[in-house]
């Protein structure tokens, strides 16, 4: 029974853990709550993913177009604090006596090794810059939690930008949702993916795009990036 108790609280708290754990279930359940939401179908009256001819925009178009969309959200945290969460931070060694200190031992060691890498790459990075961090060294982490677009538009009443704002999970779901929602994407070019530090979204569409917190990158995009590392600090900057 507290076994089942715990993994209904899973939906609920939704943290890096929970949605790594029981990717299987949450993730599934998380595009579908995103699917459901008005707040999302809102977005059709805001701007059209058709021309005043009715016809359906490019591919290229439809992702431009649904980035303005994503121009009113951000990465969530607290300013001057690198990892800062509204939601405060979590203690490893519980979190070990919930999901087992082995897997707790791995996602450490993958955990750091992102974040590490994050920094060198960029040193602004907020995300890698948690590894610099007093409470990291001491065992805590950002709890993360991540929420669907309705909990995401609330922030908008208590940011002083007025921007909706959630973690890449959070971000990484809506553009899935939105991807075919709004811009009328077969669910099955829709791919999610990444790994226990970072979610992102790809299309297959044309040549492929790319979708990272709220940025669209397509070939071009990336093309018309001098160097390599200029694309990557660009995809880095908020996490």
């Amino acid at each position: 029974m507290d076994n089942f108790l715990e993994k209904l609280s899973r939906a609920v708290t939704l943290t890096v853990l929970e949605i790594d754990v029981n990717k299987e279930i949450l993730i599934p359940a998380f595009f579908i709550a995103n699917l459901m939401s008005p707040a999302l179908w809102k977005w059709n009256k805001l701007r059209s993913a058709y021309s005043p001819e009715g016809k359906l925009l490019s591919a290229n178009r439809r992702a431009k177009e649904l980035e303005r969309h994503f121009r009113n959200y951000k990465f969530t945290y607290i300013e001057n604090k690198p990892g800062g969460d509204p939601w405060g931070l979590m203690y490893f060694p519980d979190e070990e006596k919930r999901l087992g200190k082995d897997y707790i031992r791995k996602l450490r060691e993958e955990y750091h090794k992102t974040l590490s890498r994050l920094y060198e790459i960029n040193s602004n990075s907020q995300f890698g810059k948690i590894i610099l961090e007093d409470y990291y060294k001491k065992g805590y982490f950002p709890r993360f939690r991540n929420e669907i677009i309705d909990i995401m538009d609330a922030y908008k009443l208590v940011n002083s930008d007025s921007k909706g704002s959630g973690k890449c999970a959070s971000l990484a779901l809506l553009w899935a949702s939105a991807l075919n929602v709004w811009a009328k994407f077969p669910i099955e070019k829709i791919y999610i993916i990444g790994n226990k530090a970072h979610i992102f979204v790809f299309l297959d569409e044309q040549l492929g795009h790319l979708f990272n917190n709220t940025k669209w990158f397509n070939k071009t995009r990336i093309m018309n990036c001098s160097k390599l590392s200029e694309f990557v600090r660009m995809i880095t900057t908020d996490v």
